[in-house]
């Protein structure tokens, strides 16, 4: 019985340390997948902090990438900026060149149109004195013949004793005389006349033709930016087209012709076709549509490429007349009343508009 109580003793001494052993390694076991679990969370917040250093390493890039581009387009448009401001120099300077040219050619139709004039007139003296000598020659030649003829008679008459015969015949004789002078003198006022009327011919196509070559070198002038002009209207007493300086409806007045009314100067802008005053406003007519209704005033220009119907005029030199491009419509003063528009009419006086350059 002792060596059987001895054999279990041992038994359980064998069980116990086997489940002492079992239970100090699943302990360990326990223990390193703690560990193990610890060093995966560590590593696992490690490899975030690595995602959010590479994120925050992209997000720089690309802000350094979009400053990169946005220096480039910037770049880009201060050259374009440059171009754009050459560009618009080299305009003003032909501009500049349009105008002293335009100003050169008013000169010399000037200077020609004088001298046309000043040497028609030398012809017209130098004709009608050379006519003059002529007939006065031709005169004194007939005078001379009939002379004569008349002693001729007279000695026929004294030779054949016919003294009332010879006395009829020296009256016949005198007013043959008189009667020659008088168709010398007759041809010399026909050929005076047909010289000047030939002369004034000659004088008023040198004048239509200074007058014509001065209305085109006037367009040209008032067409060249920035000359300034006034627009005079014929049909309201040849008084200039007047704003208030309150923006409102137009009025007529005297026109100054040294620009200090400053209501009556206009510059022409060739690319918008608009008439522009010195306050950089337009002449605008709110937007009528037929004739009469008088709407216009002065109000903000528009800007290429942004084009304004209601500002945009077209000036015809050879009728004077100033057309809305669009409405088909002319610019009439009705008699110096007011501004309005009207059927396009170039015989019409109150739709003569003349340009008056200022210098």
């Amino acid at each position: 019985m002792e060596t059987l109580y001895l054999v279990a003793g041992l038994l359980i001494l064998v069980i116990l340390g086997v489940i002492y052993y079992y239970t100090t390694t699943i302990s360990s076991l326990n223990n390193s997948a703690i560990a193990a679990s610890a060093s995966a969370v560590a590593a696992q917040q490690q490899a975030l902090s690595a995602q959010k250093i590479a994120l925050d390493a992209e997000y720089n890039a690309n802000m350094l990438k979009a400053i990169a581009d946005q220096k480039q387009t910037d770049e880009i448009a201060r050259q374009k900026a440059l171009a754009a401001q050459q560009t618009a120099s080299d305009a003003a300077h032909a501009a500049n060149v349009a105008s002293i040219i335009a100003t050169n050619k008013q000169q010399c139709a000037a200077d020609t149109s004088k001298s046309l004039a000043e040497a028609a007139a030398k012809c017209a003296s130098d004709t009608a004195i050379a006519v003059y000598n002529a007939r006065a020659e031709q005169l004194a030649i007939d005078q001379q013949n009939a002379a004569k003829l008349a002693q001729t008679a007279i000695d026929a008459a004294v030779a054949a004793q016919q003294q009332i015969a010879a006395a009829d015949k020296a009256n016949a004789v005198a007013q043959a005389i008189k009667d020659t002078e008088n168709t010398a003198l007759l041809v010399q006022q026909q050929a005076l006349a047909t010289q000047a009327a030939e002369y004034a011919g000659k004088l008023q196509a040198a004048v239509s033709a200074a007058i014509t070559a001065q209305k085109i070198t006037d367009y040209a002038i008032i067409s060249s930016r920035p000359s300034k002009f006034l627009m005079q209207n014929v049909g309201a007493n040849n008084m200039c087209l007047t704003f208030p300086a309150n923006g409102g409806q137009p009025t007529y007045a005297a026109c100054d012709m040294t620009g200090s009314t400053s209501g009556q100067v206009f510059m022409y802008d060739l690319p918008t076709n608009s008439f522009k005053n010195m306050s950089g406003n337009c002449i605008d007519d709110g937007g009528v549509t037929n004739t009469g209704n008088a709407q216009f005033k002065t109000g903000g220009c528009y800007q290429m490429p942004n084009l304004n119907k209601n500002q945009t005029f077209q000036v015809y030199p050879d009728s004077g007349n100033i057309r809305s491009t669009y409405k088909n419509m002319c610019l009439d003063s009705n008699y110096g009343k007011t501004l309005w528009y009207w059927g396009c009419d170039a015989n019409n006086n109150n739709q003569k508009w003349n340009m008056l350059p200022l210098v």
